[in-house]
């Protein structure tokens, strides 16, 4: 009888459901992730270059900074090389010139440093684990609202036309 029921449920309906799915299910894998980079083995590896870019606020004048390093390291006799910005910290936040220079200068070029990898995926590393407080918020925020919108919805589903409607 609850496979009668279930189809029952509008398109609509799974169709939120499934968005606050991915809303809560993706942001709260990768924040498990960004977590668990605190507990991955380390290795040393070599800064080749560190950079900063500049960019533009599409929506106000703001400027801000990213911090990008090349680095190289190895993980059981094999060479892995990294040259990206979210390889800091594994997000690419915005920062101003001040935090992106004091950044840059924590990774001058030819400096040794630890290099966080992943033990089932080597060539997946960072060089300064982070928490990132967004990550929490994001899902917590958009899980609730979708499920308070999930539940609006099937009560609206089930009140009867005559007791909806004054007659």
């Amino acid at each position: 009888m609850i496979g009668a029921r279930l189809s029952q449920v509008p398109a609509v309906l799974w169709m939120v459901l499934v968005m606050c799915i991915f809303g809560v299910v993706g942001p709260l894998y990768l924040l498990n992730q960004f977590n668990a980079s605190f507990e991955w083995p380390t290795t040393r590896g070599m800064v080749v270059d560190t950079w900063l870019e500049r960019y533009y606020s599409t929506s106000s004048d703001h400027v801000y900074y990213n911090v990008g390093v090349e680095y190289v390291y190895t993980v059981d006799d094999e060479i892995y090389h990294k040259k990206d910005k979210n390889d800091v910290t594994g997000i690419i936040p915005d920062y101003s010139l001040e935090e992106a220079e004091a950044l840059a200068a924590e990774f001058p070029q030819g400096e040794m440093v630890d290099v966080y990898y992943n033990p089932d995926r080597h060539s997946s590393a960072v060089l300064k684990p982070t928490k990132n407080l967004i990550m929490l918020i994001f899902p917590a925020v958009f899980g609730s609202v979708l499920l308070v919108v999930l539940y609006v919805m099937y009560r609206l589903m089930r009140v009867k036309p005559h007791e909806f409607w004054d007659e």
